[in-house]
């Protein structure tokens, strides 16, 4: 009887055991799901400091060296940004967004770029071009540039023979 009672406190502490480690799997996929969720917030909020507050509040997560590299890229984008935007060469704007061609910034620099970059007052809109063309091409048949030729005139000794009397 001892042996029975013995058995079954070695069963009900297995089921404890395996009850407490399906729990703490559980429990860690909750966290690891909130830290994933955290850190998807903090690359589309696409700052430094929403980057900041994900690795001060989940020091231990898996993604805490992925945070840490991102930061380390959004500091870089915001240098390059900063030197891009007080700068009028139109070849640092261009590095910038070869570099860093979505966000922000990189609708910034893009109008930087446009504001320094030289019109060409001589280049016609498209509308413009589209009308020019239209008008080209009639112009171009007033002209004399024509395909058909123009009916001549008949005979007088032939134009009395086709007439209907």
């Amino acid at each position: 009887m001892q042996e029975d009672q013995r058995r079954k406190e070695e069963e009900a502490e297995t089921e404890q055991r395996v009850e407490e480690g399906r729990r703490a799997r559980q429990a860690e996929a909750q966290q690891r799901a909130e830290h994933q969720r955290a850190f998807a917030a903090a690359k589309d909020a696409d700052s430094v400091g929403a980057v900041d507050e994900f690795i001060a509040s989940h020091p231990g997560s898996h993604l805490a060296e992925k945070a840490k590299a991102l930061r380390t890229t959004l500091i870089e984008r915001e240098q390059a940004h900063a030197a891009a935007m007080v700068s009028n060469d139109l070849a640092v704007l261009r590095a910038f967004l070869d570099r860093y061609p979505a966000g922000k910034p990189a609708d910034e620099a893009r109008s930087r770029l446009r504001k320094l970059e030289p019109r060409r007052s001589w280049e016609p809109s498209r509308r413009a071009m589209l009308i020019g063309g239209g008008a080209l091409g009639i112009g171009t048949m007033a002209a004399g540039n024509n395909h058909h030729p123009q009916p001549r005139p008949i005979d007088s000794h032939v134009q009395g023979a086709h007439r209907i009397r």
